[in-house]
Order: structure tokens, then C-alpha cells, then sequence
């Protein structure tokens, strides 16, 4: 009996239908947390695999199950019945992480890994002091951490060489990439960008290997309060290799084995990146364009929500175009109903979110206009299609930041076409 509960127990976390997998075009397919409730053994099945003489079954079927979540990547987490027995240093290999860029967003996947076991020092500003002196406080809905104490350092030259950068900056901080980075990546550092946009991993490639360079979308909704991050909503991490290399991929999924962080692995950058855009240039642009105002303004004012399906739809069509021009294999295209579809359900359950882009411009800080709405923009002018829902929204963006004084872009955009009168 105890051997057949046990074999039951491995087959159902084998099951394929225990698992999320994304459909065939979608770009990225979701790496579970944790087995799901289906795949979970009950109460009465750990019951039994503890029962007095167990230990030989229980050995067995626990050795098994590792290998199983470990060639699925599952992440493990504190509510995993699994977890009983198995201690998380079992899954992580541990690793020297630098977290460039100590916002929320940085200080949130810093203290996840950390948790996850890893060596991770922290690039801070405004926080330096804090972290050097109250260490770091989290309350996440996914579990609260304390560390007393962290490293943090006001300079990357305190270092020293690292496994992994993860960069969390504004992308406006590009430009000083070089500077940061090089005291800290050699040979074999790999360079995760946590960041949103088009052309990003591009720029990196100007100063380092292509072959070390990763890029990644935060789905997190995290800020700052008294130098505690709060975060509030969702975590994962959309993120894949510069080259699609799957090798490479498989070391970004073990960065975070062990971790509360889901990963969605792309085995598609470029495509994943055009996904993220079908969310952020509608809705963030049309929050920026209409003077700072929150989502549920567009999706439930008649003719904004029209308008934002009218962009998407551009956004979408641009992505597959360039699929089409860079011969990516068409099962990575956008399926434009799926995510049409995914992304408006999304964003009606986010109430009075504020889209980032919105928020600096209210807040009058410098925006991210470039890699979010020019480059892509300048993309799909290279395309056998036309944009002018784009065209108008990046314009009327760029006017917005130009006119608040928060973008260095003067120059107008390339299908400006000057006016008559």
C-alpha cells in the first residue's frame, strides 16, 4: 500500500495536466511555483508516508519527486507539503548576485534571493543608509522577510566580480551601464536586465557579449514606504536569453529555483518583449497622454477602451511583422485574440493602477520614453504596415514629456511631417 501511494504521488507531479503551460504561440511558458493543488498530495497520503516503518518508501518517493520538480524547474515554496522534508539548500546553487538598481522593484527579487539562499549585495542611493543600517523589510503577499543585515554599497567598484547582475533601473539608465557594470561582470557573469522596453539588451550588447546577456519583465506591483517595500500584487519574472539560447535559459530558471519568484521562461526575447508592449504602450501611454490618469479611466470610459484595443492591435500586428522579418518560427507569433483577450481582463481588475510612466510624469521625474514608445515606434516604421493610432500616441507621449521638461528627446519623430500653416 505504502508503495503504491508513493509511485501515485510521483506520477500525479509528472502528470502533464498538473502542469500551466502557455499555448503553443504564446511566447513563454509559466515554471509553477509549486505543484498544483491537483499534483499536491493530501493530508492522509504524508500521513501515511510517515507511518512507523515508512522511512525506505518515503526515501525513495521523496528522491523521485526531487528529480521530477527539478527537471520541471517548479519552484518550490513554504506551503509545499514537499518542503517537510526537504530543506531549499537541497535546490540552490548558490550564487554571488549583484541587484543594480535598489528601487522596489531591485530590493523586492534582492531579498527573494537572498531568502533562496544566494550571495546578494545591493547598488543603492537613496536606500544606502537604510540597508546598511536596518537591513531590509518586505511585506509581500506571498511572505513577509527581515534581514537584519544585508550587504549594500554606494559603488560597484566594492564588489568585485559576480555570477549575475540584475540590473532594475530605469531604462533612461542605460547610458551609464558601461561604467556600472564593468567594475563587476567578467567572462562568465551573466547580465539579467529587469527592464521594460525595445532595444534593451540590443544596447547592453554595445559594451558586453551577446552570449551573457539576459533579459526580463518584472509583473510585480511593489513601492517603497519608511524604507519598507510593500509588495502588493503579482511577482513573477517574464525573462529569456539575448540569443534564445535554451542552455542559457535553464541557468536564468536555476537563478531562481528555490525562490517564491515564478519564472516564465521565453524561448523568444524579441516576442516576449513585444507581449509586455501589448500591455505597456496602450495603457501606459494613453495614462501619460491623457495627463496622468489611472486604468480604470481607459477601460471603462467607452471610447478609450476602443482606442486602447485599436493600439493593441497595432502593437500586435507590428510584433508579427517583424517576426516575419527576422524568420522567427511562427509558433512564436502573437496570438492576437488570446492576448487581446487576456490582457483586457487583466487590466479591469486592476481598479486605479498607475502605469510607471504615468507616475513620473505626475511626479515629475525623468520618463522612459525611448525604449518604450520611440524604439518600438521606429520598428514598426521599418514594417510593410501602417500605425497611425501609434504614431499619434507616441507623439502626444513625447509631447507630454517634452512639455513637462522629462525627456531629453527635442527632435521630432522621423514620420513627423511639418506643418503647412
Amino acid at each position: 500500500m505504502l508503495k503504491m501511494l508513493a509511485t501515485l504521488t510521483v506520477l500525479a507531479l509528472c502528470s502533464p495536466s498538473g502542469l500551466q503551460l502557455a499555448r503553443p504561440a504564446s511566447a513563454f511558458q509559466l515554471q509553477a511555483s509549486s505543484p498544483p493543488t491537483r499534483a499536491r498530495p493530501s493530508s492522509s497520503v504524508i500521513s501515511a508516508l510517515r507511518a512507523p516503518g515508512s522511512n525506505r518508501v518515503l526515501g525513495r518517493a521523496f528522491g523521485a519527486a526531487a528529480r521530477v520538480r527539478q527537471a520541471l524547474a517548479l519552484r518550490m515554496s513554504e506551503s509545499d507539503p514537499w518542503a517537510i522534508e526537504e530543506s531549499l539548500e537541497t535546490f540552490t546553487n548558490r550564487k554571488k548576485v549583484a541587484i543594480v538598481g535598489s528601487g522596489a522593484v531591485g530590493l523586492y527579487y534582492g531579498a527573494r534571493l537572498i531568502e533562496a539562499g544566494h550571495d546578494v549585495t545591493f547598488l543603492a542611493r537613496s536606500e544606502l543608509h537604510s540597508l546598511q543600517n536596518k537591513g531590509l523589510k518586505v511585506e509581500s503577499i506571498d511572505g513577509d522577510m527581515h534581514f537584519p543585515s544585508v550587504k549594500a554599497v554606494a559603488s560597484t567598484a566594492e564588489m568585485g566580480e559576480v555570477d549575475w547582475v540584475m540590473m532594475c533601473l530605469k531604462t533612461h539608465g542605460l547610458d551609464d551601464a558601461p561604467k556600472l557594470l564593468t567594475p563587476i561582470v567578467g567572462k562568465h557573469t551573466r547580465i539579467l536586465a529587469v527592464m521594460n522596453g525595445f532595444g534593451i539588451e540590443e544596447k547592453l550588447a554595445e559594451t558586453f557579449p551577446r552570449n551573457q546577456i539576459f533579459g526580463g519583465m518584472a509583473f510585480v506591483a511593489s513601492y517603497r514606504e519608511k524604507h519598507v517595500v510593500k509588495h502588493v500584487k503579482f511577482g513573477p519574472i517574464l525573462g529569456g536569453h539575448m540569443d534564445d539560447d535554451l542552455q542559457e535559459l535553464e541557468e536564468l530558471k536555476g537563478l531562481f529555483y528555490g525562490s517564491k519568484v515564478k519564472v516564465m521562461a521565453s524561448e523568444n526575447l524579441k516576442m516576449a518583449r513585444w507581449e509586455k508592449l501589448c500591455w505597456n504602450i496602450p495603457f501606459n501611454g494613453l495614462a501619460v497622454a491623457m495627463g496622468g490618469i489611472s486604468v480604470d479611466k481607459i477601460v471603462e470610459d467607452a471610447d478609450m477602451r476602443a482606442l486602447a484595443h485599436k493600439l493593441m492591435n497595432e502593437v500586435i500586428t507590428a510584433a508579427n511583422l517583424d517576426a516575419e522579418a527576422c524568420n522567427i518560427e511562427s509558433k512564436f507569433y502573437l496570438d492576437r485574440e488570446d492576448i487581446v483577450k487576456r490582457m483586457f481582463a487583466l487590466t479591469d481588475t486592476m481598479q486605479d493602477y498607475k502605469p510607471s510612466t504615468m507616475v513620473d510624469l505626475v511626479e515629475k521625474r525623468q520618463m522612459e520614453v525611448e525604449y518604450l514608445f520611440e524604439n518600438p515606434l521606429h520598428r514598426a516604421h521599418e514594417l510593410p504596415a501602417d500605425f497611425p493610432h501609434l504614431e499619434s500616441l507616441v507623439t502626444m507621449v513625447l509631447s507630454q514629456a517634452r512639455l513637462a521638461g522629462l525627456s531629453s528627446m527635442v527632435q521630432p519623430l522621423p514620420s513627423t511631417v511639418a506643418s503647412s500653416v
